[in-house]
């Protein structure tokens, strides 16, 4: 479907948080990135994975979002918008996103039109359908988002506490006189 210039369309997109961002944050920096190129993010919402797939994430944590772009020039096809989008989420995540899809286009002063490619359903990472209730999840996402932007510096305070012991326990006399009986 060809798209025309200032049409508004509506992506969708499957990417993961950073070491170092919650989705949010990488959210804010792709639609910092797609505005400095002149797209219009007219809107930009997201859905996480749920408690149980966030505490298994080992840090980062998948989660989808949807996004009305506002498109500066005229395109051949839908999915060249959403190739771009899907480069933003790249530059900022580090990987490429594991699914996109483009589920409709407005043209200039018209109506949505579909594009006939699928939309994704929030389940499908274990947003509302994994069994917990949307409060539950909501704490626990909250908590999660904010442990994950301790990031870098959580991880180096975690380094320097485990050194210190180390030295003060290597070198405490009970522990040479221990090691001593061992040898």
């Amino acid at each position: 479907m060809l798209v025309q210039a200032n049409s508004i369309v509506t992506c969708q997109v499957t990417s993961q948080t950073t070491f170092t961002q919650n989705a949010d944050a990488v959210v804010q920096a792709a639609s910092s990135m797609l505005a400095s190129e002149g797209y219009g993010v007219l809107s930009a919402s997201e859905s996480d994975a749920g408690v149980l797939d966030t505490i298994l994430s080992a840090g980062y944590i998948s989660f989808q979002v949807t996004l009305q772009i506002q498109v500066p020039t005229a395109f051949g096809a839908e999915t060249d918008v959403l190739s771009i989008v899907e480069n933003a989420f790249y530059q900022v995540a580090g990987s490429y996103p594991t699914s996109g899809t483009v589920t409709s286009v407005t043209p200039p002063g018209g109506t949505p039109q579909a594009t006939g490619l699928p939309s994704f359903s929030p389940t499908a990472i274990g947003g509302s359908g994994s069994g917990i209730t949307s409060q539950v999840q909501a704490t626990g996402s909250s908590l999660f988002s904010g442990l994950q932007s301790l990031g870098s510096t959580a991880l180096i305070a975690l380094a320097v506490l485990i050194i210190a012991l180390v030295f003060v326990v290597g070198y405490s006399p009970n522990t040479r006189h221990v090691a001593s009986a061992f040898a």
